[in-house]
C-alpha cells in the first residue's frame, strides 16, 4: 500500500533522471493491456509484443542476427498471432507515424537498429499486399486428394511460386506464414462421415479464426458416397471473403479428372 503508482494513459510522459518515458497504448496488440513506452532522449521504442519474434539468439538485434532471419520470424509471429488484428494494425503504425524511432525493443526476439524495415513490413502484411505465391494445402485418405494436389501444384507453378503441404506432416504455423502473403490457396480434403477429414477441418478453423484476406481459393477432393467435404470446405473460405472455385472427383481420378486439375492449378495461379 505503500507504493507509489502512476497509472499511465497513452501519449502520457515520466520523467526518470535524464530520460523521459512517453507511454503508447498498445491495447490489443496482442493482449488488452499492452503499452509501449518511448525513450524520447534516445528515440527507442520499447514495443512490448509489437515487432517480435518467437526467437532466441545470442545476438541483440537483427542486424548481427541476419535481417532475413529475423524477418522470417517476425512474419511467421504476425501470420499466427496478430493477422486477425490488421485494422487495429495499420490504425497504430499510422499513429506512430508522428514518433521518431531510432530503435525499435521488442520484449522478445531480436531488436531493430533500422526500424524501417519490421514497420514496412507489418505494413505490408496488414494490408495482405500477396506475391506471386499459391499455396496448395491438403490431406488424403487413400492417395486420390493428393493426386489432384500434385497435379494443381503442378499447374500453378507454370505462372507462379507453390508451396505444397500436407496439413498432418507439414506445420499449420508454417502453412499459415505462407498464406499470408500469398495471392491464391487451393485446400484439399476428402469426404468422410458426410463432411470434411478431420485433419482438414481443424486446419480451416484455424485458417478462419486468423481471418485473412484478398485471396483467390480453390477447394478440391475425393469422395465415394458424396462429395460434402468440397461444399464445406468451400463455404468456410467464401466466409473468409475468399473467390472460391470447387472440383470434387468420384473415387480415384482419371487421366482427364487429373488433367482438369492441372488446368485448375493453371488458372489459379494467373
Amino acid at each position: 500500500e505503500d507504493w507509489n503508482f502512476m497509472v499511465v494513459k497513452n501519449g502520457d510522459t515520466l520523467k526518470i533522471g535524464k530520460r523521459t518515458l512517453m507511454f503508447i497504448d498498445m491495447a490489443m496488440l496482442h493482449w488488452p493491456d499492452s503499452i509501449a513506452t518511448y525513450v524520447v532522449e534516445e528515440k527507442i521504442l520499447f514495443s512490448n509484443d509489437a515487432f517480435g519474434q518467437h526467437v532466441a539468439s545470442e545476438e541483440r538485434f537483427a542486424e548481427d542476427f541476419s535481417v532475413e532471419e529475423a524477418l522470417k520470424w517476425a512474419k511467421l509471429y504476425y501470420a499466427n498471432i496478430l493477422m486477425p488484428l490488421a485494422t487495429l494494425i495499420k490504425k497504430k503504425l499510422e499513429e506512430l507515424k508522428g514518433v521518431e524511432v531510432r530503435l525499435i525493443a521488442p520484449s522478445h526476439g531480436v531488436a531493430w537498429r533500422n526500424p524501417k524495415v519490421i514497420v514496412e513490413n507489418y505494413a505490408n502484411w496488414a494490408e495482405f499486399k500477396t506475391e506471386n505465391k499459391v499455396v496448395v494445402v491438403y490431406d488424403t485418405m487413400w492417395g486420390s486428394t493428393e493426386k489432384l494436389a500434385r497435379a494443381i501444384a503442378e499447374g500453378a507453378s507454370k505462372n507462379a511460386k507453390v508451396r505444397l503441404f500436407h496439413v498432418r506432416k507439414d506445420s499449420w504455423t508454417e502453412i499459415v506464414t505462407e498464406i499470408l502473403d500469398a495471392k491464391a490457396v487451393a485446400v484439399g480434403a476428402p469426404t468422410i462421415h458426410n463432411s470434411i477429414f478431420p485433419p482438414v477441418a481443424g486446419f480451416l478453423s484455424y485458417l478462419k479464426s486468423l481471418k485473412p484476406k484478398k485471396k483467390k481459393a480453390l477447394v478440391f477432393g475425393s469422395y465415394g458416397w458424396n462429395g460434402v467435404a468440397v461444399k464445406e470446405m468451400a463455404k468456410a473460405l467464401e466466409e473468409l471473403g475468399f473467390e472460391t472455385q470447387q472440383f470434387a472427383v468420384k473415387f480415384k481420378p482419371t487421366k482427364e479428372e487429373l488433367q482438369k486439375a492441372y488446368e485448375l492449378g493453371v488458372e489459379l495461379s494467373k
